[in-house]
C-alpha cells in the first residue's frame, strides 16, 4: 500500500453537554466512526475498541492515511475525538462534519492544525512563512463600506466554538496575530485592538470610579480602562451575552482582566442589566457587535439602542458620559448608516455635547465610527 506524504490536516475536537447514552454506546462509535470517511479516499485498516467500567470508551479506527480516535466521559457528557488524516482539507473536514452533526451536544471546540515538514514552528511561530499554502488558509471578511470581502490569510485556525447562539474562532493571522472571530465577522485582533480600545475609552477621567461596559467579553476594553487609570480605586463591570466569548480569551488569547479585583464579568443581556441594576456609573461604553445588523428599515435594531440609550442616561452619574462604538464609518446601501442613526437617537434621549471621531482599524479593512456624548 502507498505511503502517503507527511502532511495533512489534524482537527482535536472537544464535545461539551454530549447525551450519556449515546457517547457510552461502543456500537455508536464504531458505525459513526466508519461512515465518517464513507465516499472518501480514506481507507480503514483496522479499529478497535473499549468499554471501561462503570462508563467510558475508548476506541480508534487506523486508516490508510492516519487515524479517527475517540475517548469518552458519559458522567460529565464529555467526548474528545482526534481526526488526523493526510487526505484532501475537503475530505478530512467531511469526517469531522459527520462527528459533529452525529454526536449530541450543546457546544464543541475544534482546533484545527496543518501538519507537515512544509510548515516548519519554532517556538509556536511559524517559519518560512513564504513556502506555507496560505492560499488554503484564508478567511474573507466583509467590508461594509464597499460590500466586498477582505481576505486575511491565517497560519492556524487555534480554535472554533459553535454554541447554541453563534460560532466562536480563534485564529492565529499573518499580519495582525492573533484574531477573534464571530459569526464570520472580525471583533479584535491581537496586532491593532489598542486603536479601537484607545478610542473607546477617551472620556474617561482620572476622577472616575465606576465603568459599565456593553460587551466586551473579550476584555480588551476593560484592560484598558484599568491601565489608563492605575491610582484610582475603579470598579468595572462588564457584561457579555456569550459566556464561551469570555473563556475563549482567556484560555486562547491570555486574557487575564476578569481575574483582577477591578473587574467583574457579568453573563447576561444587556438590556436587563440595565433594567435591573439599581447602580449609577461615571461612564458606560457600548462594546456591542461590530456589524450593521440590519438593513435601512431595521426597526428592531432602533428600538433597542433606543432603550439602550435612555436606560444608560438613567443610569449615568451627573456629569457623566456615555461612548460608543456605532459601525463602520460609512456603508453601502443595503447595510444601515448605524451610526448616523445612533447618532439620532442620543439627541432624542436627551445626551449633550454628542461627538464623533473616525479611526482606520487596519484588521478590520475600514474606519470605525464612534460616538460620545455627556448627560
Amino acid at each position: 500500500m502507498y505511503n502517503s506524504k507527511p502532511d495533512g490536516f489534524h482537527f482535536l475536537l472537544e464535545f461539551f453537554g454530549c447525551d450519556i447514552k449515546q457517547i457510552n454506546d461502543m456500537d455508536f462509535w464504531r458505525t459513526e466512526l466508519h461512515a465518517a470517511i464513507e465516499g472518501t479516499s480514506m481507507e480503514s485498516l483496522h479499529d478497535f475498541f473499549f468499554k471501561f467500567e462503570p462508563h467510558g470508551i475508548t476506541g480508534y479506527l487506523l486508516l490508510s492515511s492516519s487515524h479517527i480516535s475517540i475517548h469518552t466521559w458519559p458522567e460529565n457528557g464529555y467526548v474528545v475525538c482526534d481526526v488526523f488524516t493526510c487526505s484532501t482539507e475537503v475530505e478530512t473536514e467531511k469526517a469531522v462534519q459527520h462527528l459533529k452533526d452525529q454526536i449530541t451536544h450543546d457546544r464543541v471546540e475544534v482546533k484545527k492544525i496543518q501538519r507537515g515538514f512544509k510548515v516548519s514552528r519554532k517556538g509556536g511561530v511559524v517559519q518560512d512563512v513564504a513556502q506555507c499554502t496560505l492560499d488554503r488558509h484564508c478567511v474573507k471578511l466583509p467590508v461594509y463600506s464597499t460590500g466586498k470581502k477582505m481576505p486575511l490569510d491565517v497560519l492556524q485556525l487555534i480554535v472554533e466554538i459553535e454554541t447554541a447562539v453563534q460560532k466562536i474562532s480563534i485564529v492565529d493571522t499573518l499580519e495582525f496575530g492573533k484574531c477573534l472571530i464571530i459569526n464570520g465577522i472580525l471583533h479584535t485582533a491581537e496586532k491593532d485592538h489598542y486603536l479601537y480600545d484607545r478610542e473607546l475609552i477617551k472620556q474617561l477621567r482620572s476622577s472616575d470610579k465606576d465603568i459599565l461596559i456593553l460587551g466586551g467579553g473579550d476584555g480588551y476594553v476593560a484592560r484598558r480602562v484599568i491601565s489608563e487609570n492605575p491610582n484610582a480605586q475603579i470598579n468595572v463591570d462588564v457584561v457579555d451575552m456569550d459566556v464561551e466569548v469570555v473563556k475563549a480569551c482567556e484560555r486562547y488569547l491570555g486574557q487575564g482582566v476578569f481575574q483582577r479585583n477591578e473587574a467583574r464579568i457579568h453573563i447576561g443581556d444587556a438590556l436587563h442589566f440595565l433594567k435591573m441594576t439599581r447602580k449609577k456609573y461615571d461612564g458606560i461604553i457600548f462594546d456591542l457587535t461590530k456589524e450593521p445588523i440590519g438593513r435601512a428599515e431595521d426597526e428592531q435594531f432602533i428600538q433597542f439602542y433606543k432603550d439602550l440609550c435612555a436606560l444608560a442616561h438613567t443610569h449615568t452619574k451627573d456629569q457623566g458620559w456615555i461612548a460608543i462604538q456605532a459601525g463602520t464609518s460609512s456603508v453601502v446601501k443595503k447595510y444601515m448608516d448605524t451610526a448616523t442613526v445612533i447618532t439620532s437617537i442620543l439627541h432624542d434621549t436627551r445626551w449633550k455635547k454628542i461627538d464623533r471621531s473616525d479611526v482606520m482599524i487596519p484588521s478590520h479593512g475600514e474606519n470605525y465610527a464612534f460616538l460620545f456624548a455627556k448627560k
